[in-house]
């Protein structure tokens, strides 16, 4: 840590639970603490700059010490910090939670799902406008290529969406049978 060392009264210490990555308070433990620190033993100093790092991955790397996360707190935290901020990356979330890459690719999948799905649907709608992709890719904050390939795809899931129209199956008939064909066909883009 680079900087000055102020202390504070443990007082004006307060437990946020938005970056709490525990699902309850440990008594025992926290009674181990203040134990420690009536006998003078030194922690490290609470970090206020933490330089980019999202302040629930990094007090759940700073949680995990001798007890590691439970699976269900591990899944949690991984779910809020993505949902917090969609560009971090699995690799990223498994070192604060202590979790392999993979492991939180399967907590996030269905998140991720959703989000790819709004992403589609923008992509859709900005298409419609007619706004060019190079402005469909600044606005979404993705890059040309992205907006092209998926733009690629649409046109097969439109003529298919109206060929069931046209054939005179309801709005909610067609909804129902593609959605799933929907999910399936960006899921993995």
């Amino acid at each position: 840590m680079t900087g000055h060392t102020k202390q504070i009264p443990v007082s004006s210490i307060i437990l946020d639970d938005n970056i709490y990555p525990r699902k309850g308070i440990d008594h025992r433990r926290v009674g181990i603490f203040a134990e420690n620190i009536r006998d003078g033993f030194t922690f490290d100093p609470i970090e206020k700059d933490l330089d980019g790092t999202d302040p629930l991955l990094y007090a759940a790397a700073k949680a995990i010490g001798p007890k590691q996360l439970t699976e269900d707190e591990a899944k949690d935290t991984a779910r809020r910090a993505y949902s917090g901020n969609t560009s971090l990356t699995s690799t990223d979330i498994g070192k604060a939670i202590g979790r392999s890459r993979q492991t939180v690719d399967l907590y996030l999948t269905d998140l991720r799902a959703v989000n790819q799905m709004d992403r589609d649907i923008k992509i859709f709608r900005l298409n419609r406008l007619g706004i060019p992709q190079d402005r469909m890719a600044k606005r979404l904050g993705l890059d040309q290529k992205t907006i092209h390939y998926h733009l690629g795809k649409m046109p097969m899931l439109a003529n298919s969406l109206n060929g069931d129209l046209t054939r005179g199956f309801t709005v909610a008939q067609v909804a129902e049978k593609h959605i799933l064909n929907f999910s399936r066909l960006f899921l993995f883009c």
